[in-house]
Order: structure tokens, then sequence, then C-alpha cells
């Protein structure tokens, strides 16, 4: 897993950094989904989990490969971060974010979990906006502000987690800190 501290309930950067998130790790066709299967090979799983709370959140990004490379797998995964924070979203990859999280948006909407999602980000002080003011909100989100989101949130500094199976310490990539066993 990696990572990274992201901005409280509220923060105007949520939702950009949410469609980031989708962006890089959500489903098939994701970034990384298309990145680590390069050649027929790669990964069984890449997640993505995005959640903001009063104090902070976290982006987390998991990726489990029983055969692949740890060093190639985090290289590109690294590669692909980078690029993002230098060039933002290829038109492709916006579009079908966009569409992605717009359809969980419409979901979470009628589901009874998603109302008492909406009325717990109330409880806690966040904006509970309508369904359509967040479609409308993110329409308006431009490669722009992928962007700023980004570089502001996808830096090396707000890294503050990297958890390696026990079985992968001796090939840690310094900075990682290794899964303590059971």
């Amino acid at each position: 897993y990696l990572v990274w501290v992201m901005p409280p309930t509220g923060h105007p950067d949520t939702l950009a950094l949410e469609l980031l998130g989708t962006a890089l790790a959500r489903g098939y066709g994701s970034i990384l989904e298309r990145r680590l299967w390069r050649r027929g090979r790669g990964p069984r799983q890449v997640s993505l989990s995005f959640y903001s709370l009063q104090q902070s959140g976290e982006l987390r990004v998991g990726i489990q490969d029983p055969v692949g490379s740890l060093e190639r797998n985090l290289r590109r995964v690294d590669g692909e971060i980078q690029r993002i924070r230098r060039e933002g979203l290829r038109p492709r990859e916006l579009a079908r974010a966009r569409a992605w999280l717009e359809q969980q948006l419409r979901r979470e909407d009628w589901d009874l979990q998603g109302k008492a999602n909406r009325l717990a980000i109330g409880a806690l002080g966040g904006d509970t906006l309508a369904l359509e003011s967040q479609l409308a909100a993110l329409e308006q989100l431009t490669n722009e502000d992928i962007l700023e989101v980004a570089e502001r949130w996808l830096g090396e500094e707000r890294l503050v987690l990297s958890i390696l199976p026990a079985e992968e310490a001796g090939r840690a990539p310094r900075g990682s800190q290794r899964a303590a066993p059971p």
C-alpha cells in the first residue's frame, strides 16, 4: 500500500482529489491497471481507497501482485504519479474518471449507505451538497485543477506510509516501512 495524507472533509480540493484517485486506480481501465498489466502480466488487483474526515483523510493505493516484481511495480506507480504531477491527466483518462465518479455519486445518492454517509459528513461539519451540485462541480473540474491538487497533495512529503509484506522486506525501497509480523 501507498498512503498519502489528504485534506479534511469540506476542503475545496476533495472532489478534484477523488477524481484524480479514480483516474489513477479505480476499476478496469484505470491508469495503474493499464500500466501494471503490460504484456498480459500484472497484479491480481489494483485498488483505491479515498476518504476524508474532520481532521484529515487519506488516499490509499493497493497493489496485489504475488508473482510480479515489487521494484518494477513501485517504479511504474511512481512514474505515473510523477507524470500526473507534471502533465495532469490525458483527455481519455479525465473523461473515464469523470464518468466513473459520476456513476459512483449517483449510486451513493440513492442507496441507504450513501444517505447514511451524507448524514455522517454533515454531522462532521462537511459540505453535504445535493447530487446535482456535486455533479456540476465535477463537470467544472479541469486538467489544470488536477495538476494543482496533484502537486499540492501527491508529493513525497505527503506519502506517509508504504507497507510491504514481510517476505518482501529484503527488497524494500528506501523510505518504505516493512509490515510488522503478526
